[in-house]
């Protein structure tokens, strides 16, 4: 990205307006309160009414640029703020890293599976690559949480992967890794354990580092790795 022109920057910005993941405004301060607060362009008006206070909010205070011109700026739309908020972007890329080496890919979005008296399964990562069927976890962090979350997510991953038959389990992470050992040995071990509807014992892989350079690795069932 620090490489490109300020023409292909234009250009990506204009194409985020487009798709309403950018919006496009002015930051003005309240006449009263000096509260400044942004305002979308489709809703700025010469009078504002600021968020705070009720105060009028001139136009004609906007933040001005070297060239004592209002100077544009640009906001999240309000679910893209809320779905980084919530790591939401970590299953996007691990999405892509799943796929680049793939020669054919398809994914849904999260999915909740519902259970009588019980809360929900959200699953993060449900993908077809190369035909094999993965059911994942994505997390910013090399972890799946204090024990009991850990224990919680890993009995999860196990029925969601039993009732749709995965051949492969995934845990992926924004973060550098490495994936917490003692997290990966459980989920190794109740995998080799557990009675598989299908037969067939799903694989475990492990992806760090989704926001720099993906690393791949396929756990052995006697709790070592292949890269």
């Amino acid at each position: 990205v620090y490489d490109w022109e300020q023409a292909q920057i234009r250009n990506r910005v204009n194409h985020l307006l487009h798709i309403n993941v950018l919006q496009r405004g002015l930051i003005v301060p309240c006449s009263e309160c000096e509260r400044r607060a942004f305002y979308r362009i489709e809703l700025l008006r010469e009078n504002n009414t600021c968020p705070r206070c009720g105060a009028p909010a001139y136009a004609t205070d906007a933040w001005r640029s070297k060239l004592v011109e209002p100077e544009w700026f640009y906001d999240l739309h309000g679910a893209v703020r809320e779905l980084l908020e919530q790591d939401g972007d970590v299953p996007f890329l691990a999405g892509k890293a799943l796929a680049a080496q793939a020669q054919t890919f398809e994914e849904i979005a999260e999915l909740d599976f519902l259970r009588p008296d019980e809360d929900p399964d959200e699953i993060d990562i449900i993908a077809l690559v190369d035909g094999r069927l993965v059911i994942g976890e994505a997390k910013r962090v090399a972890t799946l949480g204090t024990k009991n979350e850990g224990n919680k997510a890993i009995a999860k991953l196990l029925r969601v992967s039993d009732l749709l038959g995965a051949d492969e389990i995934l845990l992926t992470t924004s973060a550098p890794g490495p994936w917490k050992e003692s997290q990966t040995d459980q989920l190794l071990k109740v995998t080799a354990g557990h009675s598989w509807r299908f037969g067939k014992v799903p694989q475990v892989r492990v992806v760090t580092d989704l926001r720099g350079a993906p690393q791949s690795s396929l756990l052995r069932q006697e709790f070592g790795w292949q890269v």
